[in-house]
């Protein structure tokens, strides 16, 4: 019986030291609305000009990328403790999670319009689960962007959300509508 008792305040410990961890490392994430911009190689730079160098508009870049993510590309999720995105291991097996998917969107802002602000918004959906989306400001305009659901959405044969215009609306009040909304997709 005190083997059993001690085996289980051994399990308890060790779960308590990984909650603990998990805890720690995604408070560094709750909710982040990041404007840094990401940095790559001269190559990368050019495969992106090359790509989507004739899109005018910001409108018409969110739905080059939509489309692109929706059609050539693969919702991979696979065991990660931290996550990171790597632009060659991205584009080269089509394959990430919705923050790759918001961070290669950033990346291809900052590259084709420098000017325009794009921010990864990296949200706790649930104690294990979190969620990437972008915010795009374009002067006047505010837009809402998550590749993520819309691939999800294409795959199932329903409407797309492509952008959507958030208004007057906080980044942290639109976030936490938005949340509500994708609590059955996550």
């Amino acid at each position: 019986k005190t083997k059993i008792i001690s085996i289980v305040l051994s399990v308890l410990l060790v779960a308590v030291i990984c909650m603990s961890f998990v805890t720690t490392y995604n408070q560094n994430r709750t909710g982040t609305v990041s404007a840094a911009t990401c940095n790559i190689s001269t190559e990368n730079k050019e495969y992106i000009l090359n790509r989507y160098g004739d899109c005018k508009t910001a409108e018409e870049l969110i739905i080059r990328l939509n489309d692109e993510i929706c059609t050539e590309y693969t919702y991979h999720r696979p065991f990660i403790i931290f996550q990171s995105f790597d632009f060659d291991d991205f584009v080269k097996t089509k394959k990430g999670l919705c923050f790759d998917y918001s961070c290669y969107l950033k990346t291809v802002f900052n590259t084709i319009f420098p000017d325009i602000k794009v921010y990864v918004c990296d949200v706790r959906i649930n104690i294990f689960n979190y969620h990437s989306y972008n915010f795009v400001e374009t002067g006047s305009k505010r837009y809402f962007v998550d590749l993520t659901t819309d691939q999800y959405k294409y795959k199932n044969g329903q409407k797309r959300i492509i952008y959507e215009d958030i208004g007057n609306l906080s980044y942290d009040e639109y976030t936490k509508q938005y949340n509500e909304k994708i609590l059955n997709f996550h």
